[in-house]
C-alpha cells in the first residue's frame, strides 16, 4: 500500500511541473491546499438502577460511539485546457493518519445555438492505513454521466440522460457491498419569459449485486417540478412517483414510492415575507412484511420573515406526522412531532455567508414500549463559507440533535463537524 500511495504522490507531483511547465498554453489551473477537521459521535444514555453504582460511568462510557474523528490534510487541482472550458478535471487528495483519498473529476460540456452535451465522471479511491479496518470504510468508486439536450422550439427543449455507477468494497457485509447501477432518464423542459420553468421526465434503472441477487432492483417512474417567479413570491414544486421491484419470488421488498415537496415564498411589502414548506413521502409495499409496512410520512413548515439587504431572519411552527398501516396488534412508530422552527441567513457579496436553524420541539408516539418512548428534541445546524485573506478561505459544517426522555436511558445525542481552511493559488 506504501508503494502504491508513492506512487499516486509521484503522479500527482509530475502533473504540478507538467502544468507548470505548461501554464502559457492553458487556458486556467488552479490548486488549493488546507487542513481540515471531521466529527462525527453518536452518545446513547443508559443509567439505570440496574446498571448504577460502579458500573454506571463504564456503561455510559460504552454507548458512545465516535464514528469520525480525524484532521486531515488536503490537496486539489482543476484545469480548464480550452478558451471554451469546454472540458473541465479535477483532482483532490486528502490524508489523515488512518485513510487517504483519492479523488478525480471530469466534466464537458459542449453546446452550439440548438444543442447541448455534457459528460462527467468521477473517481474515488479510498483506503485505511491502519491494520484492522471495519466495514465499507475500504472502497473504490466510479461514476459516469452523459446528457444530451436540444431546442425544440423558444421555450421547449427536450432531453435524454444515461448515467451509471459501480462500487467496490475491501471488506463486505449487510451494509456494504459491491454494486453496478445504470439507467436513464428521458423529458420535456418548458421555459417562460420570466426564467420559470417545468420539467415533466420519466426513469429507468437498475441495480445488480454479484453476491447478493436478493438485492438486484429494477425501477421506474416519472418526475415533474416546477420553479416559478410569480407576481407574489415564489413557488418550487417537486412531485416523484417511482414503482421499484427487487429480485425475489415472493414480492418482498416491492414497493410504490410517492414522494411531494413544495415550497412557496410570498412577499408581504418591501422587508417581510412568509415561506411554506411542505413534504409528504408515502410508501406502499407489495406484499405484507413484519419489516416493511405501508406508511405516510409528512411535515409541514409555516414561517414568518424579515429581509434586510443580506440578512434574513424567519420564525414559525414546525410539525411532522407519521402513519404507519397498523395490523391487530400495537405496533409501528406512528408519531406527532409539534415544533419551533427559527432561522437566520447572512449574505455579504462572495466573501461571507453563514446559515443557522433551530428547531425546538416534542415527538408524542401513537404506541409507547421500553424501547420507544415519547421526547423534547433540539435538533440545529450551521453552514458557514468565509473569505478571510490571501486567497484564505473557511467553511464550516455543524449538525446536532438532542433527545431528552422522560427515561434518562432513553437520552440520545448526535454531533456532525466538518471543517477546511484552504489556501488557493
Amino acid at each position: 500500500m506504501a508503494q502504491l500511495q508513492a506512487w499516486v504522490l509521484s503522479i500527482v507531483l509530475f502533473c504540478l511541473i507538467f502544468l507548470g511547465d505548461a501554464n502559457s498554453v492553458l487556458a486556467e489551473v488552479k490548486m488549493k491546499a488546507g487542513v481540515g477537521y471531521e466529527f462525527l459521535s453518536q452518545q446513547f444514555f443508559l443509567d439505570s438502577a440496574i446498571n448504577s453504582g460502579v458500573d454506571s460511568l463504564f456503561t455510559d462510557w460504552q454507548l458512545k460511539s465516535t464514528y469520525l474523528d480525524d484532521l486531515k490534510g488536503l490537496f486539489s487541482i482543476s484545469v480548464s485546457p480550452f478558451e471554451s472550458n469546454i472540458l473541465k478535471m479535477q483532482s483532490s487528495y486528502e490524508q489523515t493518519a488512518d485513510f487517504f483519498r483519492l479523488r478525480m473529476l471530469s466534466n464537458i460540456d459542449y453546446k452550439d445555438s440548438k444543442n447541448r452535451l455534457q459528460i462527467d465522471g468521477e473517481f474515488e479511491w479510498r483506503d485505511i492505513l491502519r491494520d484492522s479496518v471495519d466495514f465499507g470504510q475500504k472502497y473504490i468508486y466510479g461514476y459516469g454521466r452523459s446528457k444530451y439536450s436540444r431546442t425544440l422550439s423558444k421555450s421547449l427543449s427536450g432531453m435524454l440522460q444515461l448515467k451509471g455507477e459501480a462500487v467496490s468494497f475491501a471488506e463486505q457485509s449487510d451494509f456494504s457491498y459491491n454494486y453496478q447501477r445504470f439507467g436513464g432518464k428521458i423529458g420535456l423542459t418548458k421555459s417562460w419569459d420570466n426564467f420559470s420553468y417545468a420539467d415533466l421526465r420519466f426513469f429507468i434503472g437498475n441495480r445488480l449485486v454479484p453476491d447478493s441477487s436478493d438485492l438486484n432492483y429494477s425501477t421506474f417512474g416519472g418526475e415533474i417540478s416546477y420553479l416559478g417567479f410569480l407576481p407574489f413570491g415564489e413557488l418550487d414544486l417537486f412531485t416523484r412517483v417511482e414503482n421499484k421491484n427487487y429480485n425475489r419470488p415472493d414480492g418482498r421488498d416491492d414497493q410504490i414510492r410517492g414522494e411531494l415537496s413544495a415550497r412557496s415564498r410570498v412577499r408581504l411589502g418591501a422587508k417581510f415575507f412568509t415561506r411554506q414548506e411542505l413534504e409528504i413521502d408515502a410508501v406502499s409495499y407489495s406484499s405484507d412484511d413484519i419489516l416493511n409496512s405501508d406508511y405516510i410520512k409528512s411535515g409541514l413548515t409555516l414561517l414568518v420573515g424579515l429581509d434586510l439587504s443580506g440578512l434574513s431572519m424567519a420564525i414559525g411552527p414546525d410539525l411532522g406526522f407519521l402513519d404507519e398501516k397498523q395490523s391487530d396488534i400495537e405496533e409501528g412508530e406512528d408519531y406527532k412531532e409539534f415544533g419551533l422552527k427559527s432561522e437566520f441567513n447572512y449574505l455579504k457579496s462572495t466573501n461571507f455567508f453563514l446559515s443557522f436553524e433551530s428547531t425546538t420541539g416534542h415527538r408524542s408516539l401513537t404506541f409507547e414500549n421500553e424501547f420507544q418512548t415519547n421526547y423534547t428534541y433540539e435538533r440545529v445546524s450551521l453552514l458557514g463559507d468565509a473569505s478571510l485573506f490571501w486567497s484564505l478561505s473557511l467553511n464550516v459544517l455543524f449538525s446536532a440533535e438532542w433527545e431528552w426522555h422522560q427515561l434518562k436511558e432513553n437520552n440520545s445525542e448526535l454531533y456532525l463537524l466538518s471543517s477546511n481552511v484552504v489556501f488557493s493559488f
